[in-house]
């Protein structure tokens, strides 16, 4: 048999071994089959919208003890999160009935007859409801000084992006800087829009005209780290730029202006990490 046959056949062999794989691993996750690995997440993308919603998409999660697997066969909404848990319902707090203000919520997916969304403010050790065996985490959002939501959505899978979609970045508290002026490194602190688990956060950043910012990793200063704002030294009007920088779960970042400039920074959202290892 000649050579570039051999070859073709292994190949069409390989692919064939690929496609048997992955309809196996497909047929555990929907259906009985063989479990889909620890950290496991596909869909179940989570909306933090109004002051009190909470929409979970469908999707298949592998608990957080790798016991069982977690599936949302169609969008789960609930509509009150100022309530004590009830699956009927769509789900609702771990403990009490009324969210406090600047809080931080974990939303977990919560497994019993009715899968549910279960919000604590623990990541690892929310209170379980009766009937509620397993659980998952797949997002956290904040409550603001009135305890309603910063509205955000969830994009991605086991690395999840959360977007502050509908809420004014030019404002307060998403407007981390308002006319920054420093010229050595400056701590900007956001945990208010960052939560502890972040690994990046997502800067809309604007600085004057002909002015320059840097910004650097709060846990790594120095030039390697940095990154320029506007690097148009003769800019005639004034610039803005998007960036992602690591923020290593520090809740903060270190900024700085070159002389006689101004800037500002606002957040548009955080990265996180849902694989089950964090």
């Amino acid at each position: 048999m000649r050579a570039d046959r051999r070859d073709a056949l292994s190949l069409l062999a390989a692919l064939a071994l690929v496609a048997t794989c992955g309809s196996v691993l497909l047929a555990g996750i929907g259906g009985g089959g063989v479990a889909p690995p620890d950290g496991f997440i596909t869909g179940c993308r989570i909306s933090f919208s109004g002051d009190n919603t909470v929409l979970v998409a469908p999707g298949v999660v592998r608990d957080a003890d790798d016991i069982t697997t977690i599936t949302v066969a169609s969008t789960i909404t609930l509509t009150t999160a100022d309530q004590a848990y009830s699956a009927g319902t769509g789900g609702g707090l771990d403990t009490g009935v009324t969210r406090a203000a600047n809080t931080w919520y974990y939303a977990h997916l919560a497994n019993s007859s009715t899968v549910g969304i279960l919000l604590s403010t623990s990541r690892t050790a929310p209170t379980l409801p009766a009937g509620v065996t397993n659980t998952r985490w797949i997002g956290a959002c904040r409550a603001d000084a009135a305890a309603d939501w910063l509205q955000c959505d969830s994009y991605g899978d086991a690395a999840r992006m959360m977007n502050y979609v509908r809420e004014d970045p030019n404002v307060a508290p998403l407007r981390v800087l308002n006319n920054g002026s420093a010229t050595a490194f400056t701590n900007l602190d956001v945990s208010a829009v960052v939560p502890p688990e972040a690994d990046d956060v997502w800067l809309w950043i604007h600085s004057g005209a002909s002015g320059w910012m840097l910004v650097t990793s709060a846990g790594f200063p120095g030039v390697n780290h940095e990154r320029v704002v506007n690097w148009d030294a003769n800019a005639t009007t004034a610039d803005a730029h998007g960036i992602m920088i690591s923020v290593s779960r520090l809740q903060s970042f270190k900024y700085r202006m070159f002389a006689g400039s101004t800037g500002h920074v606002n957040v548009q959202g955080y990265s996180i990490s849902c694989d089950g290892t964090e």
